[in-house]
This record gives C-alpha cells, sequence and structure tokens, in this order.
C-alpha cells in the first residue's frame, strides 16, 4: 500500500462513521486504524516504507502488539466528545509507539542502525489536525491527508546510520 492508497482508505473509513450495529465503536476505529497503517509498512515490499526493508515474517510478530498499542491509545475516539489536542494526542500516542516498533521488522545487516525521528506526533499532530477541524468546508479527504502527511514525515525524518562508513540514509516512504 503507497501514500495514496492509504489516504484514500483512510477517507473512505471517515465517510463511513459510525458504523452501523457495532456495540464497540472505539474498537472498531482502533482497529481499522491498526490495519491500514499496518499494511502500508508491511503489506507490499517495497511500497509504503521502502527503506528500510521490512520483512514479512517479522512483520508477523508485531501484528498482534500493533492492534493492542491501537486499542489501548484511542479509547474514547469515537464515543467521545474531544478537542483537536485530545484526538491528536491519543491518535499521535498511537502512531508514535507504533513506530517505535518497526526497527523490530527491518532487515538489514548489522552495521546498519535504524534511528527514529525526535519529534513525537502525540504533541505535534495537532499543528496537522488543527486547520482542518477549524475549516467548516474540510473534508474527510482533508483529515486522512493531514494524518498520513504526519506519519510519513516521522517516517522520512527517521534514518539508517551505516557504523563503519558514518553514512546517514533517510527512510523512505512512498
Amino acid at each position: 500500500m503507497n501514500k495514496l492508497t492509504l489516504t484514500t482508505e483512510l477517507e473512505m473509513f471517515f465517510q463511513t462513521l459510525p458504523p452501523e450495529n457495532n456495540n464497540n465503536p472505539d474498537a472498531h476505529y482502533a482497529d481499522t486504524f491498526s490495519n491500514l497503517f499496518f499494511r502500508y509498512v508491511s503489506e507490499v515490499p517495497g511500497e509504503g516504507l521502502a527503506f528500510p526493508p521490512a520483512s514479512s515474517v517479522l512483520s508477523a510478530l508485531i501484528s498482534d502488539p500493533t492492534k493492542d498499542i491501537f486499542l489501548e491509545n484511542m479509547t474514547g475516539v469515537s464515543t467521545e466528545i474531544l478537542t483537536t489536542q485530545e484526538y491528536s494526542f491519543k491518535l499521535g500516542r498511537s502512531l508514535d509507539l507504533f513506530i517505535d516498533l518497526l526497527p523490530q521488522i527491518f532487515e538489514l545487516p548489522e552495521n546498519f542502525v535504524p534511528t527514529i525521528a525526535q519529534f513525537k506526533l502525540s504533541s505535534d499532530l495537532a499543528s496537522f489536525l488543527d486547520p482542518v477541524f477549524k475549516n467548516t468546508l474540510s473534508t474527510s479527504r482533508d483529515l486522512a491527508s493531514a494524518i498520513v502527511d504526519a506519519f510519513t514525515l516521522k517516517l522520512s525524518s527517521s534514518f539508517v546510520t551505516d557504523v563503519n562508513t558514518g553514512i546517514t540514509t533517510n527512510w523512505i516512504t512512498s
């Protein structure tokens, strides 16, 4: 899955809220987010997170922890009235913790060390979402784009260092 597909899938999800006949809308929300972002980094080699390469075998090992992260952190996102800050913190924290898991799935030589960008989506996502929430003409596409843009910015701001040469390479997203 690439960035455009992730944005489109997220947009379609927002357009179908609230889900009919769903007894646990928070779990549905968290499950959808964990599934979409997990698919972005691991579904098709060379798409989504194109570098560092992710192992499909190792990716399977973080599938359940990814779901748990989103379930634990996104309680109330579909059942409570949240401010931009509250929503951004819950979603941003989920994305930060998910990104923290990613080095576990990389297939890198021993001399390559991944480093995750230091900024936190739990605090910085609001700057992406606030303009969307304040604009009465914003659409579900605008919201999806803002979330995906912030997520991919953090990924592409992260890097891998070859400790033998000191050369760093940013993570590559598509």
